[in-house]
């Protein structure tokens, strides 16, 4: 007779959270892609509007464009990072999304797989880090990295909880299969 794992509650908590951000990272995975052409838009608006006559006096159209054009540059290898790594994020979500909804069941491949989906996100971000910081940083892109570093430590974060957590609910273990049958047995008792 196969018996039924009961998922810990450590583990309950960690699958609805990986499940609530990688619902939320498709967003900002969504935006990273979208951001280098949004940003052109943006450029091409400011540098037209420059050119437009001030009706006020005012001849600092120019110096307005130009330090809006600063505020949101992006060299052209950040914008390959930020395009690559969001595409590879996108893909990924799923992953993570998946791996969290698994690890709502008590089996040892489950935990196994939530493990690995915060590893690579661990690595998505701590590669997208060190290579947007290989060319100059505009405010633009200081802002785009602060979402990175968050979602790094809520990653790590949840990935210590994952190691440190008791592991025997979920099969894994020395003695983790004898352990599971004697709190099973327990709680048929009660």
């Amino acid at each position: 007779m196969t018996q039924k794992r009961i998922t810990p509650g450590w583990g309950k908590a960690v699958g609805i959270i990986m499940i609530v951000l990688g619902g939320l990272v498709v967003f900002y995975q969504f935006y990273k892609i979208l951001a280098p052409k949004i940003l052109e838009t943006q450029s091409k608006v400011m540098d037209t509007m420059s050119h437009l006559p001030s009706n006020d006096g005012f001849s600092g159209n120019r110096a307005v464009s130009s330090m809006f054009n600063e505020f949101l540059q992006m060299s052209s290898f950040q914008t390959n990072v930020f395009v690559f790594s969001g595409i590879i994020g996108f893909l990924l979500c799923a992953f993570y999304i998946v791996a969290g909804a698994k690890l709502l069941v008590a089996k040892p491949i489950n935990y196994k797989l939530a493990q690995y989906a915060l590893i690579s996100f661990l690595v998505l971000n701590l590669g997208t880090i060190f290579l947007l910081f290989r060319d100059a940083m505009s405010l633009f892109v200081i802002g785009l990295m602060v979402y990175i570093i968050i979602g790094f430590v809520f990653d790590l974060v949840l990935l210590i909880i994952l190691l440190a957590s008791d592991k025997r609910r979920y099969g894994i273990g020395g003695e983790a299969l004898s352990e599971i049958n004697t709190l099973y047995n327990q709680d048929e008792v009660l």
